[in-house]
């Protein structure tokens, strides 16, 4: 497990299957409108789905966004946060 100001992401193997899969969870005590959770939703898996080449094994992916900050920051600086945290949380190897 993994947490940030933005996002708490935890990695579990999974025996059972012989691809990654992800989920991403926003609270309304995050955000309460419900377009806004899912504009995060969006583009949290648009970054997820970049990077499934990326992932080490077979593995289940919870990526719990913990911030509203992310709705509106620059897809850059998102795409970096997350792949920090996923590399923190070993979903995914560092980068060299």
């Amino acid at each position: 497990m993994s947490r940030s100001r933005l996002f708490a992401v935890r990695a579990v193997e999974n025996t059972r299957r012989k691809e990654p899969r992800c989920s991403v969870v926003v609270s309304k005590k995050v955000l309460k409108s419900a377009v806004g959770r899912n504009r995060i939703r969006r583009r949290v898996y648009h970054v997820l789905h970049a990077e499934l080449g990326e992932f080490d094994h077979a593995q289940d992916i919870v990526v719990g966004v913990c911030s509203s900050e992310v709705a509106f920051m620059p897809s850059d600086e998102l795409k970096t946060q997350l792949i920090n945290q996923l590399v923190e949380a070993r979903a995914i190897a560092p980068k060299m």
